[in-house]
């Protein structure tokens, strides 16, 4: 079954059924959030109403704090694919503006109850708030169901280690090469999207052809090399990807290079070839070595060491 993303409310067919509705940024769509989606489930049931997850784009701290140079752990496909595949019967993608950040909570909970949505059950995250300057808390939002015959509840934390999970957790972690520890968070495994674009060849006459891609979506990983596993024209591959510049040839522009193990080099793939690309674990620091030979030995190294994570995720 095929879904698509609403971009707006309008565009959204009502339903007689009325709705149950989660709100929020839900980057990652991480453990915490899969406990948020499991109860929009449940309550969507009693009675019997769709399940509307509503998110926003872009993410709202780039509009209100454009400084911050917030990378986002998914785009918003990746995002709608782990919704759905949850579950959830609708995702809602609003666009947000200042202007959409300067209603107030009622204002908002009006547009929620009346159609397309017509809301009934309200599922929240423990911090969740709307409105302007956060105004709308649990406390607010519980009123307002109350007063509008709509139920409301609240999700508590989901924790790991004593902590709640959280997308800046997930972030923090991330950014650290910390990919083991930050999938476990996620639930899933953090994911790269890229297209195939042209090389140097430098892989190939070391001996390690490269599929060389072209982000379509910013990283949070820093440089390095990382235990991969790729997928591409319905095929899955495990690999080893080296993520950043290439100080033993003093090339310093950033790049992505994936070496797949075990997969003839397919010299039939074209130029713009979409790869997802499933990041496993960290294997070692991007370094610059004495030569290609000395290089050549290390990278056989990476690939017994990826060998063992492969093999230890099975």
């Amino acid at each position: 079954m095929t879904h698509s993303i609403r971009r707006n409310l309008p565009e959204t067919p009502p339903d007689p059924r009325g709705s149950a509705v989660t709100i929020g940024n839900f980057d990652g769509v991480h453990r915490g959030h899969a406990r948020i989606m499991e109860t929009l489930r449940t309550e969507s049931t009693h009675p019997k109403t769709r399940s509307v997850v509503i998110t926003f784009d872009p993410h709202p701290l780039r509009i209100l704090k454009p400084d911050l140079d917030l990378k986002e752990i998914t785009p918003l496909s990746e995002k709608a694919r782990l919704l759905f595949r949850s579950g959830i019967d609708e995702v809602i993608a609003l666009t947000f503006t200042r202007e959409f950040a300067a209603q107030t909570a009622e204002e908002f909970f009006r547009l929620l109850l009346r159609p397309p949505l017509s809301l009934k059950t309200l599922v929240i995250g423990y911090d969740f708030h709307f409105g302007r300057h956060k105004s709308g808390g649990f406390d607010l939002i519980a009123s307002l169901g109350k007063n509008h015959g709509v139920s409301v509840h609240m999700v508590p934390p989901f924790e790991v280690g004593g902590h709640p999970v959280s997308s800046r957790r997930i972030r923090e972690l991330l950014r650290q090469a910390q990919v083991g520890e930050a999938n476990a968070l996620l639930g899933h495994n953090y994911l790269l999207l890229g297209h195939l674009t042209s090389g140097r060849g430098r892989g190939k006459t070391l001996g390690f052809p490269t599929a060389n891609l072209e982000l379509a979506f910013p990283t949070l990983l820093p440089s390095g090399v990382y235990a991969v596993r790729a997928e591409f024209e319905r095929q899955h591959a495990p690999g080893v990807m080296a993520l950043g510049p290439r100080p033993t040839f003093e090339d310093h522009e950033h790049s992505v290079e994936i070496h797949l193990l075990d997969t003839p080099h397919d010299p039939s793939l074209k130029a713009r070839e979409t790869f997802r690309v499933e990041v496993l674990d960290w294997l070692r620091e991007n370094r610059k070595f004495p030569g290609p030979e000395a290089l050549i030995q290390q990278i056989k190294k990476d690939i017994e060491k990826a060998r063992g994570v492969f093999s230890e995720k099975k």
